[in-house]
């Protein structure tokens, strides 16, 4: 519950400031299709619709990107932590009926 708050929050914050940043006149027409912007860029979906163009935009948006890599990156190594074999992977895997 925590971290989808925080989630909320961030996406918000981005979407709106990449609203102020780029306006209509570059695809973000209005903050909840910013806020959809920063989901999409958050999951690494990325669908190309809409993207920032000027400097400081591009800048946030690779700042973005980059906080959703590390988010990426502690989930793996958590989820790996004492697990340094693939058949300690498929147990873990099996332990939460995922396999």
């Amino acid at each position: 519950p925590r971290q989808v708050a925080s989630l909320l929050v961030l996406v918000v914050i981005l979407g709106s400031a990449m609203y102020l940043l780029e306006g209509p006149e570059r695809g973000f027409t209005s903050i909840p299709r910013s806020v959809y912007w920063a989901i999409v860029t958050l999951t690494t979906v990325g669908y190309g619709d809409i993207t920032p163009v000027a400097p400081i935009a591009r800048s946030l948006a690779a700042l973005e990107a980059l906080i959703e890599l590390q988010e990426e990156l502690g989930q793996w190594a958590a989820a790996a932590q004492g697990k340094n074999t693939l058949l300690g992977l498929v147990e873990e895997a099996e332990q939460f009926e995922l396999c």
